[in-house]
Order: structure tokens, then sequence, then C-alpha cells
């Protein structure tokens, strides 16, 4: 079946039925090659709409990627979108009160998008959405991206969500809207594990002020902000409001840590509102947050980009312009707790001032007793000073920023001697991060390696696997003169047994974690450090 519609007569409702009768019968032919979603997404009149209800091809029909039945208007329309679109022309046709409970108002973007193509009844008055929109007003629409944070299981890879506001309001009043899933208490470990990669997890929307994930991100989990500033038509503005009005409240899916996680969300939310934007990425296996700014910022979507730097950052920045008199008076005001002479320059000040509030948050949110006195008279004498924020502090920060992040995936070929004899080695690493990669998008001196596959092949056998590492973390926090946090990695592993090709093949399970300290010499990049290690050795077993 060849599916069309015309977009020229569409003003009768015998031609509005007329083409939606077409568009149901498209949708309805899973049977038919000319069915499927692939064919279906070429086809302009429904591309944008399949997109917004992210119907996928399941082999004998479709199905929604979206699980809660509040989104839909049919009761079969997560797996019928015949049925769902035959659903919606109905309810956009009918006529009814207008009112917040008006079809048009509960599901503004699928008004919208069908109303190019069909004749639909005119809009109708929607007071709360209308009220929602002029509160937001979206003059500025951004993608944030958060940098990792090694200390939580679901923040490893970092995170991505979406910022909306006005220029007309301060910074901080701008409103966050994040895809996230939703953990129940006690669920970890292996648990965990499991069900993030198999979709065991429900991702739900939410909104937040930006003043309160720009303070958990940048100063009690010490992350790093990047804000991509996006360029967007007024319609495009229009549409992306309607989307959010229409997922934030009634949209649930199945979360998975890999493909289905917050930066492919947000990359379908950006294809919906703009057709032509194309959110192929580097591989399927794996959709790494720092990707989606990548591709907006290779497509020219992005109009600007501004730095939050994390609490820490900004504490080295200080520490970065002091002289060495005033790193002395520093170190003694943190070494003895108290007050010294010569802290009353600002810029000592104010780096006291941000290493208690790390102590604070470290702390949750308690400033130990013997620094009291400390906050007390560190306040005192800044409240002396003229107030010219911090920015001048800041100039020292020269940031990677995530858009220039390498591909997750690694391919490796080379040769390895054992006994005087050479063996071709082959290694492909999937996601994520190692340390001798570029660490831009990534956390400096840390490592996340996952499901690295070594391939070994000599002459007097083709190809033989040596070794399977199924993740491998690290996170190396150099020690300065103002403090030494450990560093600290772990590895899990399958490896084959003895370096004989004779005997068959015999593997292993082996697990280790490792603590100690490091430091960097010579610039940021010699680092030197001492570990600790500790281990766990399965029998051997032939597979």
């Amino acid at each position: 079946m060849i599916c069309e519609t015309n977009r020229v007569l569409k003003r009768t409702p015998f031609v509005t039925m007329c083409a939606a009768l077409v568009l149901v019968q498209c949708l309805g032919a899973r049977a038919n090659p000319a069915g499927s979603i692939d064919e279906l997404k070429g086809q302009p009149d429904i591309q944008q709409w399949l997109w917004l209800m992210q119907y996928r091809d399941v082999g004998d029909g479709f199905r929604s990627k979206f699980r809660s039945s509040g989104f839909f208007l049919s009761a079969n329309g997560a797996s019928d979108p015949g049925l769902e679109l035959e659903a919606e022309i109905a309810a956009f046709t009918a006529d009814r009160p207008s009112g917040d409970d008006h079809p048009q108002c509960r599901y503004p973007t699928r008004y919208r998008v069908l109303r190019k193509t069909l004749a639909l009844k005119e809009p109708v008055s929607c007071p709360k959405f209308d009220s929602w929109k002029k509160q937001l007003d979206l003059s500025r629409v951004s993608i944030v991206y958060a940098a990792q944070y090694l200390s939580n299981q679901a923040s490893v890879f970092g995170h991505t969500f979406f910022l909306i506001g006005s220029d007309e309001m301060a910074e901080y009043m701008h409103l966050t809207f994040n895809y996230a899933a939703d953990v129940p208490e006690g669920v970890g470990g292996i648990e965990y594990a499991y069900r993030g990669l198999t979709g065991g997890f429900v991702g739900s929307f939410s909104y937040l002020p930006f003043y309160h994930r720009l303070h958990v991100y940048t100063n009690m989990e010490n992350r790093s902000l990047w804000e991509y500033r996006l360029r967007l038509s007024r319609e495009e503005k229009e549409l992306f409001a309607a989307y959010l009005w229409e997922l934030g409240d009634r949209a649930t899916m199945d979360y998975r840590f890999l493909d289905e996680n917050c930066a492919s969300v947000l990359l379908w939310i950006l294809k919906t509102i703009r057709p032509d934007f194309d959110i192929a990425t580097n591989n399927s296996i794996f959709i790494p947050p720092p990707e989606i700014v990548q591709i907006a910022e290779r497509q020219g979507l992005v109009e600007s980009v501004h730095f939050h730097p994390s609490l820490m950052e900004r504490l080295r920045s200080k520490i970065e312009r002091m002289n060495p008199a005033q790193k002395r008076i520093f170190s003694k005001v943190v070494a003895t707790t108290g007050p010294t002479e010569g802290m009353n320059d600002r810029l000592i000040l104010e780096a006291v001032l941000d290493h208690l509030a790390i102590r604070r948050h470290r702390h949750r949110g308690e400033l130990p007793k013997e620094l009291a006195g400390l906050e007390r008279t560190t306040l005192l004498e800044r409240s002396k000073l003229e107030d010219r924020g911090e920015s001048e502090f800041l100039e020292a920060l020269k940031p990677d920023f995530p858009h220039a992040a390498h591909a997750p995936m690694r391919l490796q070929l080379g040769l390895a001697f054992d006994n005087e004899a050479s063996r071709r080695v082959f290694k492909i690493r999937p996601a994520l991060h190692g340390l001798l990669d570029r660490e831009a998008g990534y956390l400096k001196n840390s490592s996340i390696e996952i499901l690295e596959l070594e391939l070994r092949s000599a002459p007097e056998r083709s190809i033989y696997l040596e070794r399977v590492i199924l993740g491998s973390f690290s996170n190396f926090n150099p020690a300065n003169f103002y403090e030494a946090p450990l560093s600290w990695g772990a590895e899990g592993r399958l490896q084959r047994e003895g370096s004989s090709l004779e005997n068959g093949d015999t593997y292993f399970v082996e697990t280790d974690g490792r603590v100690g300290y490091s430091v960097e010499f010579g610039g940021p990049r010699f680092l030197a450090y001492g570990m600790l290690a500790i281990g766990a050795k399965s029998r051997s077993v032939k597979p």
C-alpha cells in the first residue's frame, strides 16, 4: 500500500475524514512492507506525529515507548497507532465546550501537528496551559550537561536536562525539565545494574527550579554544569512548550541506562519539534549524555555555551591565582581551623569561604563545630570589603567542553610477545572512557570502561578469547597543599588462565579493589599514585 495525503485539499470535513482514513490505513497495514515504521517515517504528513508518539516496529506491529495509559486517547493506543490516530482525530473534530479538559488543552502537541494536515476544529481557549506558557516565556531554551559523579551509581555517566525560562527573570528562577529513572529505596548493587540495563525501572518526567539543581550539582556533589543555549524559532518554542506540557504529568517509559536514558529522550524531543534534526549517534549500543550536545553543536543548533563551575572548581581557580605568600596564609588557616594574620585579603577570604562550604557539604549540611569561629571571622572580614562578585577569580578556569568529547567506542590492534612468540591482539570497548582518552566531557583523572573484549590470534591458533573486562572504574583525586583526598579503583574481569595454547582454554573471574593517594607533578599531564589493592579470584573452569 502506498500511503499519501493531499496537503492542498484539506478544507472540508469530507476531505478531512478521507485524509484521516488514509493515515489510519497506513498505520494499520502491519503485514504490508509499506506499513513498516521506516517507510512511515519517510512520509512528511505523519512523520512528526509518529515521533511525538514514539512508535517503533516490533515485528508483528507497532509499539509505543510510552507505557502510561493516560498518554493515549485509545485504550489500545500504545500498540495500535491506527486506533490512536482515529481517536485523536475524533476528539479534535468533535463539538465540545472549551476549557482546560478539552482534548486540545490536554494534548496540544498532537493537535498542532495533525492540524497541519487535517482541517480540525479551530483552537479553543486553554487557560491553564496559556498561563503556564506565559510564566515560562521560553525566550531561553538550553540543554544542560552535568559532569559525571562517581559516588552515585545513577550519575556515573553524567546527566542532561532541559533548562527553560525567560531572559527577563533571574537565572536561578528558571525551570528545569528532567527525565530520570524512578529507583525505589533499597535497590542497589547487582539488582540496580540488572534492572537498569534491562528496562526494569520506570522513567518519568519532572520539573524543578534551576536554583535547586544548581545547588545540588555544583555545591553538594561538586559537579560542573555546561549550559548549551539552543537556537530555536518561535514556532519551535511553541511546539516545545506544548510537548513538555503533554509529557510532564502523564508520560512514563521504560528506563535503560545504555540506550533509553536522559540523552536519548532529549534527542527525540528535539527531533519532534524539529523534524529535520538528525539524531544519528556514534553507535546503537550506548548513548552517553555528552553526545546530545555534540549532535546539537554539529548541526548548528547551539547559540552559546555557558559554564557553571562546581564549588571545588571555583576554589581551585582562586588557589591558582594566589602568590606564594597568599598560599601560605590560606594553608595555615585551613590547617589550624582558625583566623590568622594576613587573612584580610579578598582572594584569601573568598577561598576560605569556599573551603568552609565544601566542609559543610561533606558533613551533610552541618559545619563542624571547630570551624564555626572561623566562619564568623571570615564573614565579618569579608563584609568590610567591596563586593565585586567572584567572576574575576574564575578567569583561570579553562574547561574542556563536553561537545569536544571522544566517541565512547574504542578499537585497538596490536602485537603481544609471550615466550618469544608473537600474537595479534584485537580489543574493542563499547563504552565509555579510559585514562588515556581525551578528557573533554568526562571527569578528570577518571576512567569508566565497560565490556572491553580482548581477542588474540597466534600462528598455531586462529582466534581465541583472552579477556573480558566486565567493568573497570577508577578515580584519581590528586593531593595538593591543602587536602589529600583518597584515590580509588575497582575492576571485574573474565580472564584466560596461562599462556599455553596446547591444553585448551580455562577461565576464571577476578575482582579487585584499590585505594591510595595520587599527586600531579610537572603540570596536569603527569600523575603519580600509590595504591593498596585487595582482590578475589574464582576457580578456573572450562567453558
